[in-house]
């Protein structure tokens, strides 16, 4: 099952096997920044500069740990903070 949220993200990461976003979302639902993993392949394009997107993600539980992580499946640039910083 994968939900659907508008976030800003604020670090990508392109370091190790996956990738990984920074974000916080949007409309004050919640202080903590949020942490994501992608695939590389798919989506270091999408995420090549900070800005507002729109994306699908799943969550992955280990029962084991009780550690969460999420996981993109699909992201959309809304727009890029430099283009909003330009006006």
């Amino acid at each position: 099952m994968t939900n659907k949220i508008n976030v800003a993200v604020v670090a990508v990461s392109t370091k190790k096997e996956q990738g990984w976003i920074k974000c916080q979302t949007l409309g004050g639902k919640s202080w903590n920044d949020l942490g994501m993993h992608f695939d590389k392949d798919k989506f270091a394009s999408t995420f090549a500069t900070p800005g507002l997107f729109e994306i699908e993600y799943s969550s992955l539980t280990s029962i084991e740990t009780g550690y969460t992580s999420y996981l993109v499946e699909n992201a959309t640039l809304i727009k890029a903070f430099a283009t909003i910083l330009k006006g």
